[in-house]
């Protein structure tokens, strides 16, 4: 596994979430997991994010999981040409059920993370002691 800082990349965190997901909860539906980080700073303070956790579609259908494909109505002369030879948008849908640890990669959204209070921080950090 290459090397990062987890402080600074979200690769870091996605790596170890794909890690946990792969090894550790494999066959887990992953809407019932949450992925808070939780980072002690040199101050001794705590810093805690809560990450939405997303599924990476390309891989998820690359991997043969079960899905319904259907295609997007065209949109204009070129949309309609790209349909009719079979290369135009698709929307896929999937049962979250499905989704499970193991299935697929996984990335964090960067854009829905919320922090997490220190008083919280404090009692997740007691509860994994």
């Amino acid at each position: 596994m290459p090397a990062t800082s987890i402080l600074n990349a979200a690769h870091g965190l996605e790596l170890i979430l794909n890690s946990v997901l792969n090894n550790d909860l494999r066959g887990v539906r992953v809407e019932f997991i949450s992925f808070v980080a939780v980072f002690e700073l040199e101050s001794g303070r705590l810093e805690a994010r809560d990450f939405p956790i997303r599924v990476d579609v390309d891989d998820y259908v690359a991997r043969g999981n079960r899905c319904d494909v259907s295609q997007v109505p065209a949109d204009g002369l070129g949309g309609a040409l790209l349909n009719l030879i079979g290369k135009g948008d698709r929307c896929y849908s999937f049962w979250s059920g499905d989704v499970v640890g193991g299935c697929t990669r996984f990335f964090l959204d960067q854009e829905g993370v919320k922090g997490v209070s220190q008083s919280e921080a404090t009692k997740l950090l007691e509860a994994v002691d």
